[in-house]
């Protein structure tokens, strides 16, 4: 059985991980790392970003209140869209300042939303165990057969 809270905090420090590397790959005009690290991010992302969605967050929703939840939705919609963008920028044979500006952006608020998201797995712990252990399940499933965030999120047709 796998344990939610253990497998919802590994995602965040992928997450962390991937973008400090993003980072110093921006920084060293390595395109090639910066697109299998934003690939990387993208297929991590959507599993992860869609358990939020379907389980999670409608879990807390006596906690935070619809319209909360309805806000960390819509910033999984943003959060794809600057993802998008982002693996369009590397997709090129050089960066622009405009376009390290925006990179580095990027990075900044993908981490807040991770470490935003790491208080709503402190905030399940306020649910059943039960609950608790399908949320276990339910990630590890969606790692499965997931999409990446910006197909799940239709951005993108294909990664």
């Amino acid at each position: 059985m796998a344990d939610f809270f253990a497998e919802f905090r590994n995602d965040h420090r992928f997450v962390l991980r991937t973008l400090v590397d993003l980072r110093k790959a921006v920084d060293a005009g390595d395109l090639a790392t910066a697109r299998q690290l934003l690939d990387a991010l993208d297929n991590a992302a959507g599993p992860h970003m869609e358990f939020e969605e379907r389980f999670l967050y409608p879990s807390l929703i006596p906690l935070l209140g619809e319209e909360r939840v309805k806000a960390l939705i819509s910033d999984h919609q943003g959060a794809a869209e600057m993802l998008h963008r982002a693996k369009e920028i590397v997709r090129k044979d050089s960066l622009t300042e405009e376009d390290r500006t925006f990179l580095h952006g990027f990075i900044r608020e993908f981490l807040q939303h991770a470490a935003d998201c790491e208080g709503t797995g402190l905030l399940a712990e306020a649910l059943s165990p039960e609950r608790v252990r399908e949320f276990g399940e339910q990630i590890v499933a969606l790692r499965a057969t997931g999409k990446p965030l910006t197909v799940y999120k239709g951005v993108a047709e294909t990664t």
